[in-house]
This record gives C-alpha cells, structure tokens and sequence, in this order.
C-alpha cells in the first residue's frame, strides 16, 4: 500500500501554495520522503488525488484542481529523472 503522507508536510502549511521559496523546499522534502519510503512508484494522480482529498475544504476548487495537477506533474520530472538516470537515494 502506498503511503502519500510525507506530502502532510508540506500541505499543513497555510502558505504551501504560494510557490514561496520555503514551500517549494518544503515540497521537494516531502517529495524526497514519499519516494524513499515508497518501494513502488506512487502514479502522479494518486499524488494529484491525495493532494485534492486533503485540500479540498482549504481553496477554491478550478484553483486547487490546477494545483494538485501541477504539483503532481512535477512529482513525475524528479521521480523519472530520479528512475532514468538510475540514482541511489
């Protein structure tokens, strides 16, 4: 079973949105936790999913769809070029 909650550290924070400086590391810590905890490779939607399960009640829903795609899109460039490049974390 997959565990998406290392994004829990990233999305409990107000601002996690805002592409803030500190909110863009803290999304790429949380990204590094959800892959070395994962065996698998969690798909990007379920990333989206999760993002949109938990926010939901937090913004307004086209702006919070647009967000949970793009961060899930990014999710997907570090982890394949993580899996491409054949990189040991």
């Amino acid at each position: 079973m997959s565990d998406l909650s290392p994004l829990d550290s990233w999305l409990r924070v107000s601002t996690w949105h805002t592409g803030h400086p500190k909110d863009d590391e803290r999304f790429f810590k949380a990204i590094y936790q959800l892959i070395i905890r994962n065996e698998k490779m969690i798909e990007p939607d379920k990333v989206e999913g999760y993002i949109l399960d938990t926010q939901k009640e937090m913004l307004a829903p086209s702006f919070l769809e647009d967000l949970a795609h793009n961060y899930a899109r990014k999710y997907d460039v570090i982890y394949s070029f993580i899996y491409e490049n054949k990189l040991v974390l």
